[in-house]
Protein backbone atom coordinates (compact mmCIF):
# COMPACT_ATOMS: atom_id res chain seq x y z
CA UNK A 1 0.00 0.00 0.00
CA UNK A 2 2.84 2.33 0.89
CA UNK A 3 4.53 1.53 -2.42
CA UNK A 4 1.34 2.42 -4.31
CA UNK A 5 1.04 5.75 -2.52
CA UNK A 6 4.62 6.58 -3.35
CA UNK A 7 4.00 5.58 -6.94
CA UNK A 8 0.95 7.86 -7.15
CA UNK A 9 2.89 10.74 -5.58
CA UNK A 10 5.68 10.31 -8.09
CA UNK A 11 3.12 10.31 -10.94
CA UNK A 12 1.41 13.46 -9.65
CA UNK A 13 4.72 15.28 -9.18
CA UNK A 14 5.80 14.18 -12.64
CA UNK A 15 2.53 15.42 -14.14
CA UNK A 16 2.83 18.89 -12.64
CA UNK A 17 6.50 19.04 -13.56
CA UNK A 18 5.58 18.17 -17.15
CA UNK A 19 2.79 20.76 -17.08
CA UNK A 20 5.26 23.37 -15.85
CA UNK A 21 7.73 22.49 -18.59
CA UNK A 22 4.94 22.70 -21.16
CA UNK A 23 3.97 26.18 -19.98
CA UNK A 24 7.59 27.26 -20.07
CA UNK A 25 7.93 25.89 -23.59
CA UNK A 26 4.82 27.73 -24.72
CA UNK A 27 6.08 30.95 -23.16
CA UNK A 28 9.48 30.48 -24.78
CA UNK A 29 7.84 30.10 -28.19
CA UNK A 30 6.70 33.71 -28.10
CA UNK A 31 9.24 35.92 -29.89
CA UNK A 32 10.88 38.62 -27.80
CA UNK A 33 11.00 42.17 -29.12
CA UNK A 34 12.90 45.20 -27.86
CA UNK A 35 11.21 48.54 -28.56
CA UNK A 36 13.60 51.48 -28.70
CA UNK A 37 12.60 55.09 -28.09
CA UNK A 38 11.11 56.77 -31.12
CA UNK A 39 13.09 59.62 -32.62
CA UNK A 40 11.71 62.76 -34.28
CA UNK A 41 12.36 63.19 -37.98
CA UNK A 42 13.88 66.45 -39.19
CA UNK A 43 10.78 66.94 -41.38
CA UNK A 44 8.59 67.45 -38.32
CA UNK A 45 8.07 71.19 -37.84
CA UNK A 46 5.37 71.27 -35.21
CA UNK A 47 3.43 74.07 -36.92
CA UNK A 48 -0.23 74.52 -36.10
CA UNK A 49 -2.34 76.76 -38.31
CA UNK A 50 -5.02 78.80 -36.56
CA UNK A 51 -7.89 80.17 -38.66
CA UNK A 52 -10.90 82.30 -37.77
CA UNK A 53 -13.88 83.36 -39.88
CA UNK A 54 -12.86 86.06 -42.33
CA UNK A 55 -9.20 85.46 -41.56
CA UNK A 56 -6.76 84.21 -44.19
CA UNK A 57 -5.13 82.05 -41.57
CA UNK A 58 -1.98 82.44 -39.54
CA UNK A 59 0.63 79.91 -38.57
CA UNK A 60 1.63 79.59 -34.94
CA UNK A 61 5.04 78.04 -34.34
CA UNK A 62 4.72 75.39 -31.67
CA UNK A 63 7.68 73.87 -29.88
CA UNK A 64 7.65 70.12 -30.34
CA UNK A 65 8.32 68.50 -27.00
CA UNK A 66 10.38 65.62 -28.35
CA UNK A 67 10.74 63.84 -25.04
CA UNK A 68 7.01 63.92 -24.34
CA UNK A 69 5.90 63.11 -27.87
CA UNK A 70 8.24 60.21 -28.49
CA UNK A 71 7.98 58.68 -25.02
CA UNK A 72 4.18 58.81 -25.33
CA UNK A 73 4.33 56.96 -28.65
CA UNK A 74 6.91 54.47 -27.38
CA UNK A 75 5.01 53.74 -24.15
CA UNK A 76 1.72 53.24 -25.98
CA UNK A 77 3.36 50.87 -28.46
CA UNK A 78 5.01 48.83 -25.68
CA UNK A 79 1.68 48.56 -23.85
CA UNK A 80 -0.20 47.51 -26.98
CA UNK A 81 2.38 44.86 -27.91
CA UNK A 82 2.36 43.49 -24.36
CA UNK A 83 -1.44 43.35 -24.30
CA UNK A 84 -1.45 41.42 -27.59
CA UNK A 85 0.03 38.47 -25.64
CA UNK A 86 1.68 37.31 -28.86
CA UNK A 87 5.14 38.68 -28.07
CA UNK A 88 7.33 39.22 -25.04
CA UNK A 89 8.63 42.76 -24.69
CA UNK A 90 12.03 43.51 -23.17
CA UNK A 91 11.74 45.58 -19.99
CA UNK A 92 12.70 49.21 -20.48
CA UNK A 93 15.02 49.20 -17.45
CA UNK A 94 17.00 46.29 -18.86
CA UNK A 95 17.11 47.90 -22.29
CA UNK A 96 18.29 51.29 -20.98
CA UNK A 97 20.81 49.70 -18.61
CA UNK A 98 22.47 47.61 -21.32
CA UNK A 99 22.57 50.54 -23.73
CA UNK A 100 24.41 52.60 -21.15
CA UNK A 101 26.83 49.77 -20.40
CA UNK A 102 27.61 49.12 -24.06
CA UNK A 103 27.36 52.82 -25.04
CA UNK A 104 25.36 51.76 -28.08
CA UNK A 105 23.65 54.63 -29.88
CA UNK A 106 20.46 54.45 -31.91
CA UNK A 107 22.50 54.84 -35.07
CA UNK A 108 24.71 51.93 -34.04
CA UNK A 109 21.72 49.58 -34.20
CA UNK A 110 21.77 49.83 -38.00
CA UNK A 111 25.10 48.00 -37.97
CA UNK A 112 24.18 44.30 -38.48
CA UNK A 113 27.13 43.05 -36.40
CA UNK A 114 26.27 45.28 -33.45
CA UNK A 115 22.58 44.38 -33.73
CA UNK A 116 23.39 40.68 -33.48
CA UNK A 117 25.67 41.19 -30.46
CA UNK A 118 23.23 43.47 -28.64
CA UNK A 119 20.34 41.14 -29.44
CA UNK A 120 22.15 38.28 -27.69
CA UNK A 121 22.78 40.44 -24.61
CA UNK A 122 19.11 41.42 -24.43
CA UNK A 123 17.76 38.01 -25.30
CA UNK A 124 15.68 39.68 -28.01
CA UNK A 125 14.68 38.11 -31.32
CA UNK A 126 13.73 41.43 -32.89
CA UNK A 127 14.40 45.15 -32.53
CA UNK A 128 11.74 47.73 -33.30
CA UNK A 129 13.11 51.14 -34.28
CA UNK A 130 10.80 54.03 -35.02
CA UNK A 131 10.62 57.71 -35.79
CA UNK A 132 7.86 60.29 -35.67
CA UNK A 133 7.68 61.40 -39.30
CA UNK A 134 4.60 63.65 -39.27
CA UNK A 135 3.08 66.02 -36.75
CA UNK A 136 0.78 68.67 -38.12
CA UNK A 137 -2.26 70.35 -36.64
CA UNK A 138 -4.92 72.88 -37.53
CA UNK A 139 -7.39 74.73 -35.32
CA UNK A 140 -10.17 76.62 -37.12
CA UNK A 141 -13.07 78.68 -35.76
CA UNK A 142 -16.27 79.17 -37.75
CA UNK A 143 -19.16 81.45 -36.78
CA UNK A 144 -22.49 79.65 -36.55
CA UNK A 145 -25.63 81.19 -38.13
CA UNK A 146 -28.32 82.99 -36.12
CA UNK A 147 -25.78 84.14 -33.50
CA UNK A 148 -25.49 80.62 -32.10
CA UNK A 149 -21.81 81.12 -31.35
CA UNK A 150 -18.88 79.44 -33.01
CA UNK A 151 -17.61 75.99 -33.86
CA UNK A 152 -14.05 74.89 -33.16
CA UNK A 153 -12.64 72.46 -35.71
CA UNK A 154 -9.45 70.66 -34.70
CA UNK A 155 -7.40 68.56 -37.11
CA UNK A 156 -4.38 66.51 -36.17
CA UNK A 157 -2.10 64.49 -38.44
CA UNK A 158 0.43 62.10 -36.90
CA UNK A 159 2.66 59.69 -38.78
CA UNK A 160 5.43 57.27 -37.90
CA UNK A 161 7.95 54.99 -39.59
CA UNK A 162 9.08 51.71 -38.06
CA UNK A 163 11.76 49.17 -38.91
CA UNK A 164 11.92 45.63 -37.58
CA UNK A 165 15.39 44.10 -37.30
CA UNK A 166 16.02 40.35 -37.01
CA UNK A 167 18.74 40.09 -34.37
CA UNK A 168 19.88 36.70 -35.64
CA UNK A 169 21.01 38.20 -38.94
CA UNK A 170 21.07 41.91 -38.15
CA UNK A 171 18.97 42.59 -41.26
CA UNK A 172 15.86 44.74 -41.55
CA UNK A 173 12.95 42.39 -42.31
CA UNK A 174 10.26 45.05 -42.54
CA UNK A 175 9.96 48.80 -42.95
CA UNK A 176 6.46 50.23 -42.52
CA UNK A 177 4.88 53.67 -42.47
CA UNK A 178 1.54 54.67 -41.01
CA UNK A 179 -0.30 57.95 -40.56
CA UNK A 180 -3.55 59.00 -38.95
CA UNK A 181 -5.54 62.17 -39.55
CA UNK A 182 -8.59 62.90 -37.43
CA UNK A 183 -10.97 65.82 -37.07
CA UNK A 184 -12.90 66.95 -33.99
CA UNK A 185 -15.73 69.48 -33.98
CA UNK A 186 -16.86 71.35 -30.85
CA UNK A 187 -19.66 73.90 -30.57
CA UNK A 188 -18.91 76.81 -28.23
CA UNK A 189 -16.13 75.05 -26.30
CA UNK A 190 -15.66 76.46 -22.82
CA UNK A 191 -11.94 75.67 -22.58
CA UNK A 192 -8.96 74.96 -24.76
CA UNK A 193 -8.57 78.15 -26.78
CA UNK A 194 -6.27 77.52 -29.73
CA UNK A 195 -4.82 74.39 -28.14
CA UNK A 196 -5.24 70.82 -29.32
CA UNK A 197 -6.56 68.99 -26.29
CA UNK A 198 -4.49 66.24 -24.68
CA UNK A 199 -7.48 63.88 -24.88
CA UNK A 200 -7.71 64.36 -28.65
CA UNK A 201 -3.97 63.81 -29.03
CA UNK A 202 -4.27 60.52 -27.15
CA UNK A 203 -7.12 59.40 -29.44
CA UNK A 204 -5.01 60.01 -32.54
CA UNK A 205 -1.91 58.36 -31.07
CA UNK A 206 -3.95 55.33 -29.98
CA UNK A 207 -5.19 54.83 -33.54
CA UNK A 208 -1.66 55.25 -34.92
CA UNK A 209 -0.34 52.65 -32.47
CA UNK A 210 -3.15 50.26 -33.39
CA UNK A 211 -2.07 50.46 -37.01
CA UNK A 212 1.61 50.03 -36.18
CA UNK A 213 0.89 46.95 -34.04
CA UNK A 214 -1.12 45.47 -36.92
CA UNK A 215 1.91 45.90 -39.19
CA UNK A 216 4.19 44.28 -36.61
CA UNK A 217 1.86 41.29 -36.31
CA UNK A 218 1.61 41.01 -40.09
CA UNK A 219 5.40 40.71 -40.17
CA UNK A 220 5.95 38.32 -37.26
CA UNK A 221 2.78 36.22 -37.57
CA UNK A 222 1.58 36.29 -41.17
CA UNK A 223 -1.90 34.83 -41.64
CA UNK A 224 -2.15 32.53 -44.65
CA UNK A 225 -4.88 30.93 -46.71
CA UNK A 226 -4.93 27.19 -46.00
CA UNK A 227 -7.73 26.33 -48.45
CA UNK A 228 -10.13 28.09 -50.84
CA UNK A 229 -13.44 26.83 -52.25
CA UNK A 230 -16.73 28.31 -53.47
CA UNK A 231 -15.86 31.88 -52.55
CA UNK A 232 -14.73 30.99 -49.03
CA UNK A 233 -11.15 31.29 -47.81
CA UNK A 234 -10.07 29.16 -44.85
CA UNK A 235 -7.38 30.98 -42.86
CA UNK A 236 -4.78 29.30 -40.64
CA UNK A 237 -5.56 31.51 -37.64
CA UNK A 238 -8.32 30.75 -35.19
CA UNK A 239 -10.51 33.22 -33.36
CA UNK A 240 -10.34 36.08 -35.86
CA UNK A 241 -13.00 38.71 -35.23
CA UNK A 242 -16.06 38.53 -37.47
CA UNK A 243 -16.32 41.41 -39.92
CA UNK A 244 -12.55 42.04 -40.01
CA UNK A 245 -11.28 42.54 -43.55
CA UNK A 246 -8.01 41.22 -45.02
CA UNK A 247 -6.20 41.85 -48.26
CA UNK A 248 -5.04 38.61 -49.92
CA UNK A 249 -1.77 38.68 -51.86
CA UNK A 250 0.29 35.96 -53.50
CA UNK A 251 4.08 36.11 -53.47
CA UNK A 252 6.05 35.64 -56.66
CA UNK A 253 9.72 35.62 -57.54
CA UNK A 254 12.34 37.02 -55.18
CA UNK A 255 13.77 40.43 -55.97
CA UNK A 256 17.52 40.96 -55.68
CA UNK A 257 19.55 44.13 -55.49
CA UNK A 258 21.29 44.36 -58.90
CA UNK A 259 24.47 45.65 -57.26
CA UNK A 260 24.89 43.50 -54.17
CA UNK A 261 22.82 40.48 -55.16
CA UNK A 262 21.07 40.66 -51.77
CA UNK A 263 17.42 39.54 -51.63
CA UNK A 264 15.41 42.68 -50.90
CA UNK A 265 11.86 41.39 -51.28
CA UNK A 266 9.35 39.46 -53.35
CA UNK A 267 7.01 40.37 -56.16
CA UNK A 268 3.37 40.55 -55.03
CA UNK A 269 0.03 40.15 -56.75
CA UNK A 270 -3.07 41.53 -55.05
CA UNK A 271 -5.82 38.92 -55.34
CA UNK A 272 -8.84 39.90 -53.25
CA UNK A 273 -10.37 41.53 -50.19
CA UNK A 274 -12.09 39.11 -47.81
CA UNK A 275 -14.21 39.53 -44.68
CA UNK A 276 -14.11 37.11 -41.75
CA UNK A 277 -17.44 35.34 -41.28
CA UNK A 278 -16.51 32.88 -38.56
CA UNK A 279 -13.62 32.24 -36.21
CA UNK A 280 -13.20 28.79 -34.65
CA UNK A 281 -10.47 27.54 -32.33
CA UNK A 282 -7.92 26.61 -34.98
CA UNK A 283 -9.01 28.43 -38.14
CA UNK A 284 -11.27 31.15 -39.49
CA UNK A 285 -13.39 31.42 -42.63
CA UNK A 286 -13.75 34.53 -44.76
CA UNK A 287 -15.88 35.43 -47.77
CA UNK A 288 -14.61 37.31 -50.79
CA UNK A 289 -15.84 40.91 -50.98
CA UNK A 290 -13.77 42.12 -53.89
CA UNK A 291 -11.63 40.55 -56.61
CA UNK A 292 -8.56 42.08 -58.25
CA UNK A 293 -7.91 39.25 -60.72
CA UNK A 294 -10.01 37.65 -63.44
CA UNK A 295 -9.13 34.10 -62.33
CA UNK A 296 -11.05 34.53 -59.07
CA UNK A 297 -8.95 31.98 -57.26
CA UNK A 298 -6.82 32.11 -54.12
CA UNK A 299 -3.86 29.69 -54.06
CA UNK A 300 -2.93 27.89 -50.86
CA UNK A 301 -0.30 29.81 -48.88
CA UNK A 302 -1.41 33.28 -50.01
CA UNK A 303 -0.76 35.96 -47.39
CA UNK A 304 -3.47 37.88 -45.53
CA UNK A 305 -2.87 41.48 -44.48
CA UNK A 306 -5.21 43.36 -42.20
CA UNK A 307 -7.20 46.09 -43.94
CA UNK A 308 -7.31 49.16 -41.72
CA UNK A 309 -10.08 51.81 -41.71
CA UNK A 310 -9.92 53.89 -44.87
CA UNK A 311 -7.95 51.33 -46.84
CA UNK A 312 -11.04 49.40 -47.90
CA UNK A 313 -12.46 52.54 -49.50
CA UNK A 314 -9.14 53.16 -51.26
CA UNK A 315 -9.25 49.61 -52.67
CA UNK A 316 -12.74 50.20 -54.06
CA UNK A 317 -11.60 53.41 -55.74
CA UNK A 318 -8.58 51.60 -57.16
CA UNK A 319 -10.74 48.84 -58.62
CA UNK A 320 -13.20 51.39 -60.08
CA UNK A 321 -10.30 53.25 -61.69
CA UNK A 322 -8.97 50.02 -63.21
CA UNK A 323 -12.43 49.11 -64.54
CA UNK A 324 -12.79 52.51 -66.26
CA UNK A 325 -9.39 52.12 -67.90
Amino acid sequence: MLVKKRFYCVCIIGFFALLGLTNLTLAAEKPTIAVFDFTVSETVTGEIRVETSGDTGRVSRVTVKKEYTTSLLTDKLVTALTNSKKVSVVERKKLDSLRQETQLTQAGLTDPKKSVEFGKLLGADYFLLGSLSMLDGKVAFEMLPYNLGQQKITELLVGADIRIVDTETGKIIAAKSEKVKQTKRETNPTTGGNNISVEFQHEVYDELVRRLVARVMDTLFPIKVAYFSNGLAYLNRGGLEEGTQYEIVSLGETIRDPDSGEIIGQAETKLAIVKVTRGTEKMSTAEVLQWFTTEKNIPEGSLCRLVLPGEAEDSKKEQTSQSIQ
